[in-house]
């Protein structure tokens, strides 16, 4: 048997008569290139791609939802109880029979002199401050080891981030057809922003701010 090399680099093996060719890959190939077309195509755009790691995913409603959102209350009441006026649910798994990423959002609120306090408290059962993240009259935490992940945010009585969160909360809550339209919304800019978090923010803006205003 011997081996032999034509003039693109491409080898044989030769053993009497019969010949066995190997494949060429040139080295620019990607690994991928023949793992099936439609597993690996990002939408709209006909290019090969990797898994996009922790992409956006919005599922149906879930029934569980309000018992999760008290199960956190409950938690988080233990640390902040006597200085919190209330602790609300928000965000899109506040509202029945509307689509989200299936993460509670819940704020506590407290008057302005209490906001130390509870952050204090927060932090000793766990939560990681964070700062207001860039958006004022908010507080955000990380979620304590070993708990699912959820978003827990404390606001005093005052901010207006606060009021616009309430506000459109409780405006879907109440128009179903403005809910079903954020939903579709969402569904779109998931898909379109399946990677890109701040993207997919950003382009609900718009909606939200209308849908918030007194």
């Amino acid at each position: 048997m011997a081996c032999v090399h034509d003039s693109a680099g491409r080898s044989s093996q030769v053993q009497g008569h019969a010949e066995t060719r190997l494949t060429f890959v040139p080295r620019s190939a990607p690994a991928f290139a023949n793992v099936p077309r439609a597993k690996n195509l990002l939408h709209g755009g006909g290019r090969y791609a990797r898994p996009v790691p922790n992409p956006i995913v919005i599922v149906e409603s879930d029934p569980m939802w309000p018992a999760e959102f008290e199960r956190l209350r409950s938690r988080t009441a233990g640390a902040v109880g006597d200085v919190a006026v209330a602790i609300e649910h928000i965000g899109s798994t506040a509202v029945p029979g509307l689509a989200a990423k299936p993460v509670i959002d819940l704020v506590v609120v407290v008057e302005p002199q209490d906001l130390q306090t509870a952050v204090e408290r927060l932090v000793a059962v766990g939560y990681v401050h964070q700062g207001n993240l860039g958006v004022e009259g908010r507080e955000a935490f990380g979620v304590p080891e070993g708990e699912r992940q959820h978003h827990l945010y404390v606001s005093p009585t005052d901010s207006e981030e606060l009021r616009a969160q309430l506000a459109f909360r409780d405006r879907l809550r109440a128009n179903p057809a403005l809910a079903a339209e954020y939903e579709a919304l969402k569904r779109e800019l998931a898909v379109r922003f399946r990677g890109d978090r701040m993207g997919y923010t950003d382009a609900k803006s718009d909606f939200v701010i209308a849908a918030s205003r007194p």
